[in-house]
């Protein structure tokens, strides 16, 4: 009995690998498929471990630069709660210039 074509264009790529492939052995389509599911597995496993790494990274420095930000705003309080000048307060705009002041000629 014969083989029916499985394609009726002629020899293409597809019908060449099909070819190929009725001719392995049960085997090698067998470690095909296993290292294929293994494939897959590793995938799935490394998108979950490194989605979840970078996740916790970002919320690492996020939960930083919330903190800085909070240190910062308390000592700002701290400052102005004990009314020591800061380089921002009129005080301190002309401090270091070399302009003469009122009141502090020779």
């Amino acid at each position: 009995m014969s083989k029916e074509p499985k394609h009726k264009k002629g020899y293409t790529w597809t019908h060449h690998f099909d070819e190929w492939w009725d001719r392995r052995e049960a085997g090698f389509k067998a470690k095909i498929f296993c290292f294929g599911i293994l494939g897959i597995l590793l995938g799935a496993w490394g998108g979950i471990y490194f989605g979840y790494n970078r996740f916790e990274r970002k919320e690492l420095i996020q939960n930083f630069v919330e903190t800085k930000n909070r240190k910062i705003q308390e000592s700002d309080k701290s400052i102005r709660r004990i009314g020591y000048k800061t380089p921002h307060s009129p005080a301190f705009q002309n401090a270091w210039s070399s302009e003469v002041r009122p009141g502090t000629e020779d």
